[in-house]
Formats: structure tokens, C-alpha cells, sequence
């Protein structure tokens, strides 16, 4: 997927997360106390970084699950590290969600999708992060978005 739509998802994807290492660092006071969760939210953030500047390169099957699983990992493992109310680190699945279901393979974007969407209420109702319905609704809805782009881009070419 190289069209107009998806270029410009990919972008939306980095500023969410660029967004998110803000706002994580901030909430979580990680300049104060950096250790390890500033580790967590650069490694979060890297995969949109890499896929910003080198698209093709996490669209093969491997390096995009590898991407995937980093992204999905470090930040459930964030939204743990010093749970906070309205916890930025669910803008990192929300990215998440977005780049892979305009992107990836139909059954690996549900997947992603899913776990992006499930993981972080999952982990609410063990009462080991403190996120809202708002946050899958979120990531639920940036899925169809990024669904909808790969639609219109395939449109498009057609």
C-alpha cells in the first residue's frame, strides 16, 4: 500500500506517537526518574520512526510482526510502569492500530487490531493500568480509519 491515503496515515501514525513519547514522559515523570521507562517509550516509539523513513521496510512479514510486538509490549508494559488516570501510553496502540490495518495483511491487521484494542482493557480490569473506554473506543475507531484508507487506496489504483 503506497497511496496518497496511507502516506498520509503513516504520517498521522508518527505524530500520535511522537505525541504519545511526550505525553508518557510528562504524566510519568521519566526526565525525573528515567529509568526504565524511558527505555520503554523510545522503544515504543522507534517502529514510527523506522516506518517514517523507511516504509518499505517493515512492510515484509517479519520486521513489521517484530515492529508490532515491540510496539504492543513496551506499551502495555508502560501503561504498568506508574499507572496514571487517562494514560497516555494507549495513543501508542491507537498508532498502532491505525498503520497496521491500512498496511498490513487483512488477517494480521485484525489480529494487531484486536490485541491493540483488548490489551489495554484487559490489563484495566486485572487493575494493573487505569485506562479508560475511551482509549478502545479510540483504537477501535483509528483501525476503521486505517481500514478505510486501504479501501480507498486500492480504489484508487483500480
Amino acid at each position: 500500500m503506497n497511496g496518497q491515503g496511507t502516506r498520509w496515515l503513516r504520517l498521522a501514525a508518527l505524530i500520535v506517537a511522537v505525541t504519545a513519547v511526550a505525553l508518557v514522559i510528562w504524566q510519568k515523570h521519566l526526565l525525573a526518574h528515567p529509568a526504565p521507562g524511558l527505555i520503554l517509550v523510545l522503544a515504543a516509539a522507534l517502529p514510527f520512526l523506522v516506518d517514517a523513513r523507511y516504509p518499505r521496510l517493515l512492510r515484509a512479514p517479519w520486521p513489521g510482526a517484530v515492529a508490532t510486538l515491540v510496539v504492543l509490549g513496551c506499551a502495555a508494559a508502560l501503561l504498568a510502569y506508574r499507572p496514571t488516570g487517562g494514560d497516555a501510553a494507549v495513543l501508542f496502540f491507537i498508532a498502532l492500530a491505525a498503520e497496521c490495518s491500512a498496511a498490513a495483511p487483512l488477517w494480521f491487521s485484525v489480529a494487531a487490531g484486536a490485541a491493540a484494542v483488548v490489551l489495554p482493557e484487559a490489563m484495566n480490569l486485572a487493575g494493573v493500568a487505569h485506562v479508560s473506554l475511551a482509549g478502545a473506543i479510540g483504537t477501535a475507531f483509528a483501525w476503521a480509519a486505517g481500514t478505510g484508507m486501504r479501501a480507498q487506496d486500492r480504489l484508487t489504483r483500480e
